[in-house]
């Protein structure tokens, strides 16, 4: 969504993804399954990639159960990169997310640190 490296990304429009989005939540939303046991996860990359932000992804409270964010420590595996904590990963995004919503909870749905160390 708020990144470019897929290839699902490329030549769509942030109101493309909203449009999408919404449209298949109202087709599950119109069978009437049982809200416990599925839950909608909007969830963003811990900093935008590409043309546009998390922002212009934002698919409204009533299409959504919980925000989520992926973000990950490259170390030094990459010329760019630099050790983080996870405060360093995950805080920006969680405020940003907190203005979005202040009754959604907020989750990671994905971490990973490399065991590469170079330097």
């Amino acid at each position: 969504m708020n990144g470019n490296w897929y290839p699902w990304s490329m030549g769509s429009t942030p109101q493309d993804f909203i449009e999408t989005w919404r449209h298949i939540h109202d087709i599950f939303t119109n069978k009437s399954l049982n809200s416990t046991r599925l839950q909608w996860i909007w969830c963003v990359n811990n900093a935008d990639v590409g043309s546009y932000t998390a922002e212009h992804y934002w698919v409204g409270e009533n299409y959504i159960d919980w925000m989520g964010i992926d973000g990950y420590n490259f170390g030094r595996s990459q010329s760019w990169s630099s050790w983080l904590s996870p405060s360093q990963v995950f805080d920006n995004m969680i405020i940003r997310l907190q203005n979005l919503s202040a009754t959604k909870p907020i989750c990671i749905n994905e971490y990973a640190s490399t065991s590469i160390r170079t330097g």
